[in-house]
């Protein structure tokens, strides 16, 4: 059976994650600073449902705030710093919306690999959520959905 993907030597975790703040677009610059085709980075949706990039189920370990992601909204996420606890120099870091960080990507070339978080959220509604900022940033008019992936497959090869 033959292979869709062509996947690089070097895919990013959470974006250059031990040169940038995980899961940011710093991180995202980072990992292609390095040399990395793509970027795997991780999806939960906001309390408002807006879809963004962050790991952990609440917002302690990478930000300056508290709580869970699910029970704040995106305005309030936004506004986090998500870059002080890692280095100075990336004070004032973001929380990034999904939306920005899939132009930044598609700016840089770069292949993703998005894991969507759910935890106790509905997985019907993140992947919803996340396929449509995904589809906004990609979807040519009358173009379905699984046209959009084959086309993203087909491209990166």
């Amino acid at each position: 059976m033959e292979q869709c993907l062509n996947l690089p030597r070097l895919i990013a975790h959470r974006g250059a994650k031990n040169r940038a703040p995980e899961n940011t677009l710093a991180a995202i610059n980072e990992a292609a600073k390095c040399g990395a085709g793509w970027v795997e980075l991780d999806v939960q949706l906001t309390e408002d449902n807006v879809p963004v990039l962050i790991h952990d189920r609440t917002l302690d370990r990478t930000t300056n705030g508290s709580g869970e992601i699910k029970s704040t909204n995106s305005k309030s996420l936004t506004s986090l710093d998500a870059g002080y606890w890692f280095d100075a120099r990336y004070k004032g870091e973001k929380v990034p919306l999904l939306l920005n960080a899939l132009n930044l990507c598609r700016e840089l070339n770069l292949g993703v690999n998005l894991e969507i978080k759910a935890y106790n959220a509905s997985i019907h509604n993140t992947v919803l959520h996340t396929l449509s900022a995904v589809s906004y940033t990609h979807l040519r008019a009358h173009e379905t959905v699984l046209e959009l992936v084959c086309r993203l497959l087909l491209e990166k090869k």
